[in-house]
């Protein structure tokens, strides 16, 4: 193998380009034709690297990629002659997989001409033939898409030798900041909008559209009212309805883009052309940094030559409509009640499987392009003694995802899990996050047990809930990033009496050794819950991230404390089915199928509700009871604008809703929970009274309860308790 060293940064690949281009254009068959333009934009984005031979500097081979955090795409990769059989384009694949593992990106792709020698190199390299799909209409060549999965964190396995430190499956526990399954907002460029509205590039970016969840910026409205030369623009009109972030203020705005105009290096002229323009993009990007979006999404070069600066300095992802679109567009007792939400003016329905629905549950499989051993699994009904579950999600009378649940045929083996969604569609996210929900509701209460689950290769909105959710790689001799996900659910509170039994059972199905005794909510709140491989020194992991491994299950240590909300049982009905006696027959609100939701409430009491409480929440009149608990997973106060536009369809408040509640200053609180199950006993405000647990507030606004008055409501809950 030849020694090369890979360049990566724009100033070092940018002398290369003409070098590389002569080499493309010289080999079109194999790799396509494109301009100059496109490799210098790669390279500025960091999306082109150039292996050179030290010393001389001479070019060996070259690779170009794109795609998003969760996906990358290979778009050339290649060999000069001169470097052939030397391990090059290897050494480059391989520096990919490495950057995509560290960014933590789920899967790489390529697409190859069926014809062409080169799909070998890729089933050398550890790629699987994902599916074949006709080419252009010029060239009439099928396109093999290859696929490799990498690497995602493993919690499940063998022991490591003891000389390991840290210990990796615990290393290897990590979750994302707040809230734990944001919707994701992606905020539009106007040239973007522009795409959308007029239908161009192919329908990528009107599909942005319907995927939601997008907003524009107060900035695209009064950049086109400058342009605008119509006094009645349809374009006008259309860019006005869709969903916008407020305005910032003033002073974020100057300082955020001075900031951003250094670290871009952009003209500092606003009289000129280019000095309009530069300052209407700072604008942009100013409002998305102020707002927290999760991405912007554009067309300009030089923005997205500056995606990891505001990435790495701002939190700011950047992409274009291609990175975004799914590069699939073909195929296409735990909850046990039927949901109908509304999304977008369009019915989702979960609910259990009928027997008049396997007929259209075989076909919604097959049109997927699943073997018939995982068409059987997900259609096998078990048997009377030991039942399996299935649940669909039904887009009006289309099913477009299922998930399936069988029981260990042997006591103490994992449950079988299938999910498999048809992702090419704008409604695959909630599809896939009901059916989780659906998957991880607890069939026992105070018993841990493991689930393995089976998924569609390359369908990364299905494995990316599956982490968020807690599901982690089965680390295994032969096991690589392919493996089979597992997960530990716990139903219920953990008790300090019953850590014992749970450290065993965890012992058994991880591998992994917990402390002897249950730590105090001051010692796990902050060190955290130690790990440790065999005999070897622990490994200490945040309790958030701990409880959402074997979530819907939550930890009482002693001294931990909550907070009792109210609601009203007709909100309830959809912000909390675990409480739902009798199903509605209209449809709800999305967050009814999601796994993370959230509730709005009176202006300044985010400090209640930090990250991790513990939330009981109490139906108030008729019913007058606690029926339900959950864990926050971020809080804040809001204006009513920005509690609108990015969190409302996590909430079952409508906008007039959400406005009412503002105080004078237009502002909100709202705090997003999830790892919610219901109280197998709900109990009554007559109960909560004798156990001297209603406070001065009456439960008519949220008010903290003690460590003890959280104890009492949770073992009269199970049943714990003498009347």
């Amino acid at each position: 193998m030849t020694r090369v060293t890979i360049l990566k940064q724009p100033g070092d690949v940018l002398p290369y380009v003409d070098q590389i281009v002569a080499a493309a254009d010289a080999h079109t068959r194999e790799l396509g034709f494109f301009t100059p333009t496109v490799y210098r934009q790669s390279a500025r984005r960091r999306r082109l690297w150039v292996a050179t031979r030290p010393g001389s500097g001479e070019v060996a081979g070259f690779l170009r990629f794109g795609g998003t955090h969760q996906q990358l795409k290979v778009f050339q990769i290649f060999t000069l002659d001169t470097a052939r059989r030397q391990g090059v384009a290897g050494r480059m694949l391989n520096e990919l997989v490495r950057y995509g593992e560290q960014q933590s990106v789920l899967s790489i792709t390529a697409r190859v001409a069926a014809d062409l020698a080169a799909n070998q190199f890729w089933v050398r390299h550890g790629f699987a033939l994902h599916r074949t799909e006709p080419g252009g209409r010029t060239t009439n060549r099928e396109i093999n898409v290859y696929l490799r999965e990498l690497d995602v964190p493993s919690l499940f396995g063998r022991a490591s030798p003891l000389d390991e430190s840290p210990p990796p499956a615990a290393e290897a526990i990590t979750f994302r900041d707040k809230p734990r399954l944001p919707a994701r907002r992606w905020v539009l460029d106007l040239n973007v909008v522009f795409d959308a509205l007029r239908q161009r590039d192919r329908g990528q970016s009107l599909w942005l559209l319907g995927a939601a969840p997008i907003v524009v910026t107060a900035e695209l409205i009064r950049e086109l009212e400058r342009t605008s030369t119509e006094p009645d623009d349809d374009f006008l009109r259309a860019a006005r309805s869709l969903p916008r972030l407020p305005e910032p203020p003033a002073d974020q705005v100057a300082r955020l883009t001075s900031a951003l105009r250094d670290s871009m290096g952009l003209t500092s002229d606003a009289t000129s052309k280019r000095g309009i323009t530069d300052t209407s993009d700072l604008c942009h990007l100013a409002a998305c940094i102020y707002h927290r979006a999760y991405g912007f999404v554009t067309r300009d070069g030089r923005i997205l030559s500056h995606a990891e600066v505001l990435r790495d300095q701002y939190g700011l992802r950047v992409a274009t409509p291609a990175d975004l679109a799914p590069s699939d567009s073909g195929a296409g007792d735990a909850g046990a009640s039927t949901v109908t939400a509304e999304l977008d003016h369009r019915l989702l329905t979960g609910g259990s499987l009928n027997d008049d629905d396997r007929a259209a549950l075989a076909n919604f499989l097959e049109r997927l392009g699943l073997p018939a051993d995982r068409r059987d699994a997900v259609l096998n009904p078990g048997t009377t003694q030991q039942p399996a579950e299935q649940r669909v999600v039904r887009l009006g009378d289309r099913i477009v995802g299922v998930a399936s649940l069988a029981p260990p045929t042997i006591l103490g083996q994992p449950w079988i899990a299938h999910v498999y969604v048809e992702e090419s569609r704008p409604e695959s996210q909630v599809t896939a996050e009901h059916l989780f929900d659906w998957l991880i509701g607890p069939r026992t209460f105070g018993k841990l047990y493991r689930i393995d689950l089976h998924s569609e290769a390359g369908k990364l909105t299905t494995k990316q809930v599956a982490l968020d959710c807690g599901f982690r790689r089965v680390q295994t001799d032969n096991g690589g990033p392919d493996a089979t996900l597992s997960k530990l659910v716990y139903g219920g509170f953990l008790l300090p009496d019953g850590w014992r039994n749970f450290s065993a059972d965890f012992k058994e199905q991880t591998g992994l050794r917990l402390a002897p005794s249950m730590p105090t909510w001051s010692e796990a709140s902050g060190k955290g819950i130690e790990i440790s491989q065999a005999e070897a020194a622990g490994n200490r992991t945040p309790l958030f991230d701990f409880e959402t491994l074997i979530s819907p299950g939550l930890l009482l240590p002693v001294g931990r404390t909550g907070v009792v909300v109210p609601v009203r049982p007709s909100y309830a009905e959809q912000l909390l089915p675990p409480t739902v006696k009798q199903s509605s027959l209209l449809p709800d609100r999305e967050a009814a199928l999601r796994l993370e939701r959230a509730y709005f409430f009176r202006a300044g009491r985010h400090g209640l509700l930090p990250r991790g409480t513990i939330v009981v929440f109490y139906l108030s009149e008729p019913r007058m009871e606690a029926a339900a608990v959950a864990r926050a997973t971020f809080s804040a106060t809001l204006s009513k604008e920005e509690a609108v536009a990015t969190l409302s369809r996590q909430g079952v408040l409508t906008s007039a809703d959400i406005e009412t509640r503002a105080d004078a200053e237009g502002r909100v609180t709202a705090f997003t929970f999830d790892s919610l199950t219901g109280i197998p006993h709900p109990v009554s405000y007559s109960e909560l009274k004798r156990l001297d647990c209603v406070g001065p507030a009456n439960y008519v606004a949220a008010e903290p309860i003690s460590h003890d008055q959280l104890l009492r409501i949770v073992l009269a809950g199970l049943g714990e308790l003498d009347s």
